[in-house]
């Protein structure tokens, strides 16, 4: 428990619910909680990584009234040579009468207390006006986007008459598809509809290659993916000689007409380009199937990035930042920063 002068700072129990879904409801609307309280439950509840206290959601009290909230997901991450526990913020709410009182920085204070490394994964500028007093800056939040379908998007931005003229030079100034890399002939990629068991050897065999890397075994992957009650996502398996070596997560967005395919997770060993680069090339074939006129994500991956912007994609700037706390646990992953993976499927801008 966190004391202020005026409220306390208490781990969330089921009996205040109700006032933080008044809270939630009063800022962001009725038609948002009723979605929230879907997506509470799988996220927060039904998160295989929950410890014996329960989620890891922080509210303000003054007498039994809440002032605010800040909920935050976990899971173990790799960072530097070990397995820590880590948590990232996600709902962070507090309530107008009560802003000026320091009831934000007491609930980030009491949640990076309580967790080896705390992240804040496309913070807002608000947010991160917040987060920032506690935590590291390590970096903004980019987005990369290829176009697909070269006459849909252009005819999109710009009209159909003017979409039409220019069409022939934006597919001049896109360029050609990347050259094929060595290796990338032995591979075969397919679509899955679940996570095995192999996925924890995976995942014990890749992630060495990072510095700083939320966990991705078979119970984090099916929960996060396959359980998920919003998206539908397609899973791509990459095999080399029938051993699994990596895995791309995608879904798609949109109407028929103006479709966006999504890349939401990749991941496979960071030295195997070979594997990245078809696992790219096979989500974009197939979201070029489903008739998508771009595809785009966001990443904080030197090396997915290198990739993505070889494959066409183009680095874009989202006004969103990566902060960072650590507690009790090394700096050295700071300092290793191109070695960091973060991808969009590790954060909420990926909700519904």
């Amino acid at each position: 428990m966190s004391n202020s002068t005026s409220f306390t700072v208490v781990r969330r129990k089921p009996e205040h619910d109700n006032q933080i879904n008044e809270l939630y409801a009063g800022i962001f609307g009725q038609d948002s909680l009723e979605q929230s309280l879907k997506r509470w439950e799988w996220q927060y509840l039904e998160n295989p990584s929950i410890g014996e206290s329960g989620p890891a959601i922080w509210v303000a009290l003054d007498g039994e009234v809440v002032l605010g909230q800040l909920a935050t997901m976990e899971f173990p991450m790799w960072w530097g040579q070990q397995e820590v526990r880590a948590s990232v913020a996600m709902d962070y709410m507090v309530r107008e009468s009560a802003r000026g009182r320091g009831v934000g920085m007491a609930l980030a204070e009491a949640w990076l207390k309580n967790v080896d490394v705390g992240l804040g994964l496309g913070l807002t500028p608000s947010s991160h006006a917040l987060f920032k007093k506690s935590m590291t800056d390590v970096g903004p939040v980019s987005s990369y986007l290829k176009v697909l379908d070269v006459r849909k998007y252009v005819c999109r931005r710009w009209g159909v008459f003017l979409g039409t003229l220019a069409t022939p030079f934006v597919k001049l100034v896109l360029g050609l598809a990347p050259a094929p890399v060595a290796g990338m002939s032995e591979i075969e990629v397919r679509t899955v509809s679940n996570f095995s068991k192999e996925y924890d050897d995976l995942w014990l065999r890749v992630r060495g290659s990072y510095a700083a890397i939320v966990k991705r075994d078979s119970n984090y992957l099916n929960w996060r993916y396959i359980c998920c009650p919003f998206h539908s996502y397609c899973v791509h398996e990459a095999r080399v000689k029938g051993v699994l070596a990596g895995y791309a997560v995608t879904r798609t967005q949109g109407e028929r007409d103006f479709r966006r395919g999504i890349i939401v997770d990749l991941l496979c060993d960071a030295h195997d380009v070979a594997t990245q680069r078809l696992l790219i090339d096979t989500v974009l074939n197939s979201f070029r199937r489903d008739g998508s006129a771009r595809a785009e994500t966001y990443c904080f991956d030197s090396r997915l990035a290198r990739s993505l912007q070889q494959h066409g994609f183009r680095r874009g700037r989202t006004g969103m930042q990566y902060t960072v706390s650590h507690r009790g646990v090394s700096s050295e992953p700071l300092t290793r920063q191109s070695e960091w993976s973060l991808t969009l499927g590790d954060g909420d801008l990926d909700r519904a």
